[in-house]
């Protein structure tokens, strides 16, 4: 089916444990500075003084700062300054997830999606990757739309999965993953309408956020478009030809422009001529000697 094709075609796991940005607080222990001693705790687990980390990140924890917590699971998770204890990062990251914050949410979703510390649950696993996205979480969102499009372990849903991958595609600090699943959604039309200047436009983010294949993926979408528009030629529906060419045109695809433009001209496939709108065409495949 359409989602399996999803899966395999492009739609990769990228299941991340990393320090991303924390969500506010919900509610800070008393005194002054509490953040900037977070940030003093984070600095010193950077530079591998774990001890130093644990002794302000603990006494935080316990008294229930959720960005804290939320570092005591990345330390137990990780073996910073202590062993490695899934059962006991996954203890932390659901105080942290109580209080709303988008990190914690995110990594108990991640423990029920891959079956760590607990037993492998997709739903538990989309509910919390709901919640943390709805919190700001951007791979949040992306894990959501992955299992949504793919039905994997849940109900699958494509208007709903198009929603969270495009959430975490327009995010600030888009997964280069999600950019170019935005990408293919629009170009196949699932759960959004299909636009390929909307495909290009988030394939072109995919290859400027680090995706050099998203480049194919382009061309792929110009050459598929284009035999799209021949076929609709040769079927006589040059209304739909044409407005596949035109779209192409929008994007510099100068044998679109060059083909909208010659069609226009002599009247082929039925199409309507106008010769003022056939110069327009031809100018820039002619600017680039075509």
């Amino acid at each position: 089916g359409t989602s399996a094709m999803i899966a395999r075609a492009f739609l990769l796991s990228l299941f991340l444990i990393c320090l991303g940005p924390a969500a506010p607080a919900q509610e800070l222990p008393a005194g002054p500075g509490v953040e900037a001693q977070l940030d003093k705790a984070a600095a010193a687990g950077n530079a591998g003084r774990y001890d130093e980390a644990m002794a302000i990140f603990r006494p935080l924890a316990d008294a229930g700062h959720p960005r804290a917590q939320y570092n005591m699971g990345l330390c137990y998770a990780n073996g910073f300054g202590v062993p490695v204890s899934k059962e006991t990062a996954l203890a932390w990251f659901l105080k942290a997830a109580a209080q709303g914050d988008a990190n914690g949410l995110y990594h108990v979703a991640l423990y029920h999606d891959q079956g760590l510390a607990t037993p492998r649950a997709p739903t538990v696993a989309l509910d919390y990757y709901k919640r943390a996205a709805h919190a700001g979480h951007a791979q949040a969102a992306y894990n959501a739309a992955q299992l949504l499009l793919t039905g994997d372990g849940v109900q699958a849903d494509e208007t709903d999965g198009a929603r969270y991958l495009m959430m975490a595609a327009n995010a600030e600090e888009a997964p280069a993953r999600a950019l170019l699943g935005a990408g293919w959604i629009h170009e196949k039309g699932i759960g959004v309408t299909p636009s390929i200047s909307t495909a290009s436009h988030y394939y072109a983010k995919a290859y400027e956020a680090g995706l050099p294949y998203a480049r194919d993926f382009m061309y792929d979408l110009y050459r598929a478009s284009s035999e799209r528009a021949a076929a609709a030629f040769e079927a006589g529906d040059p209304a739909t030809g044409m407005a596949v060419l035109d779209e192409l045109c929008g994007l510099t695809v100068f044998r679109a422009c060059y083909h909208a433009g010659t069609y226009r001209l002599r009247g082929t496939y039925g199409v309507t001529r106008d010769a003022q709108q056939a110069m327009e065409d031809l100018r820039l495949p002619c600017a680039h000697k075509l």
